[in-house]
């Protein structure tokens, strides 16, 4: 059993005879799906779950055809053109791999499976780009580390918004990524250019600036400048994250994890007294949460 097997299973689905329910669904209604099946695919990498990933990586795999099915239906593209994309795209973003832009596949590489629509015009993209794959200066020698790589790949993501027209760097950022993950996407996409902050500490001083900011704005309980820059604030934070190389939406998400494994700690060690939460003052709440906090650290110490 193969993709080609999962490919004919969809087109059965979404045939005259298959399933009225996937018959019926358009690309608008499979957005959810692929956000949750998404969420679930990291969800079981955090966990430590290869069999739970398996899973959902087939999951995801699915709705990827499904979209690309409902596509082929309407005609515009079909999975095999999704596939050739894809796959010119990296090798020519690949070049210290594959060699030159336009070169033959290599010895034992699969070749793609069908030519290209004229709509994605991948040979034009090809004659705009330089064989190099990037500026004279960083095309003398293959790049030695995963830091050149990625300066070369944004050179030739470069060249590939140039042709298509794309007059800012700031296009091309999808809307509805998460805030934390696409503050810290605009961030990389300026410094680019070398609009960024020198060190991680000039980033620091700047979130103390913007905490007095917020005060100030506070004090003059005026909601649309707290809300600015409460934002001006979370926009400093990720911009530290992103200089020490530590993921904002990662981070976040295991600090939530974090904090709501506590609280559920701190209801059970309430309730085998007999009494919640709401039973409890400020102070009490703080003292059983200090207690929670203890006796994490200590459990932690024991596994190290």
């Amino acid at each position: 059993m193969g993709f080609r097997d999962l490919v004919n299973l969809m087109d059965r689905l979404r045939a005259e005879k298959g399933c009225p329910w996937d018959k019926k669904q358009t690309l608008d209604s499979l957005k959810p799906f692929l956000i949750e099946e998404t969420y679930e695919v990291i969800e079981a990498i955090e966990n430590g779950q290869p069999e739970k990933l398996r899973e959902e990586l087939g999951d995801l795999l699915f709705h990827i055809l499904f979209m690309s099915k409902v596509s082929a239906d309407e005609g515009t593209f079909d999975i095999e053109d999704v596939i050739r994309f894809v796959y010119e795209k990296m090798r020519r973003r690949h070049p210290h791999v594959f060699g030159p832009v336009g070169a033959q596949p290599a010895a034992g590489d699969s070749q793609p499976y069908k030519a290209t629509p004229d709509a994605l015009k991948p040979a034009g993209l090809r004659a705009a780009i330089p064989k190099s794959g990037g500026s004279q200066k960083s095309s003398d020698a293959a790049p030695q580390d995963a830091d050149e790589v990625l300066e070369r790949w944004y050179e030739i993501k470069q060249h590939e918004r140039d042709h298509k027209g794309i007059s800012s760097l700031m296009d091309g950022i999808p809307r509805h990524l998460p805030a934390l993950q696409k503050a810290q996407k605009v961030q990389r996409r300026a410094a680019q250019v070398g609009f960024d902050w020198e060190k991680a500490e000039d980033v620091l001083e700047k979130i103390s600036e913007e905490m007095a900011e917020l005060s100030e704005a506070i004090s003059r309980r005026r909601e649309d400048d707290i809300a600015e820059e409460v934002g001006d604030l979370l926009f400093s934070v990720v911009n530290v994250c992103r200089f020490l190389d530590v993921d904002a939406e990662d981070a976040l998400r295991g600090t939530i994890a974090k904090f709501t494994e506590r609280f559920r700690e701190m209801e059970r060690r309430v309730a085998t007294g007999g009494s919640t939460l709401r039973d409890l003052s400020l102070e009490e709440m703080d003292t059983e949460w200090e207690a929670v906090k203890a006796k994490g650290k200590r459990t932690s110490e024991d596994k190290a």
